[in-house]
């Protein structure tokens, strides 16, 4: 039986549907604590997943100036400051910094970011 009720807690997660129990008391503002609260489920169809996906970007920018994995580092910290940055992937071997942004990121920006880092962004690759 406890298998089934693992499988069961795992679906309802995977669906959305979660159940929370508060141990609190009455809070004084008319709220009842302490009773099953159903959240309502969270389902993005196939079509928001893909137009989620298409509002971002990928783009690999040549970088002159990496020795070392601090160097990939310094540049990684100051291109996540841009607006609009997701991820950021610096590889001084290949002397690359990979980025995954959303559409309307300024790339402009990014490449100052690189610049303030100390080195020179070469271009898009």
């Amino acid at each position: 039986m406890k298998g089934k009720s693992v499988l069961i807690i795992a679906t309802l997660a995977v669906a959305g549907i979660i159940v929370a129990k508060s141990d609190a008391f009455a809070c004084g503002e008319g709220k009842t604590h302490g009773q099953e609260v159903k959240s309502a489920p969270t389902f993005m169809s196939p079509v928001m997943l893909m137009s989620a996906e298409s509002e971002t970007i990928e783009k690999t920018i040549k970088v002159d100036g990496m020795t070392c994995g601090s160097c990939a580092k310094s540049i990684e910290r100051s291109v996540k400051k841009v607006n609009g940055i997701i991820e950021v992937k610096a590889d001084y071997k290949a002397g690359t910094c990979k980025i995954k942004a959303k559409k309307d990121v300024n790339m402009e920006e990014v490449f100052k970011a690189i610049e303030k880092a100390g080195f020179k962004p070469v271009g898009e690759i």
